[in-house]
């Protein structure tokens, strides 16, 4: 979800870039902004991932026999 937001956030800059609503070194500033943040989300995403995989290898030590 949070990344579809940051796309919808980046389609309205590019826009309002497209026409004249603002400077392009503001564009540009946060364009950089919304890489960062786009690469933050996608680094949690993958570390999330990587735990469950590694989680679900390890046996559950709340089940008993």
């Amino acid at each position: 979800m949070a990344i579809s937001s940051t796309v919808q956030v980046l389609n309205k800059l590019i826009l309002s870039f497209e026409l004249d609503f603002i400077k392009e070194c503001d564009y540009l500033k946060l364009r950089q902004d919304i890489e960062s943040v786009t690469n933050k989300l996608n680094r949690l995403r993958n570390y999330q991932i990587d735990k469950s995989i590694e989680n679900s290898k390890q046996p559950n030590p709340r089940i008993t026999e």
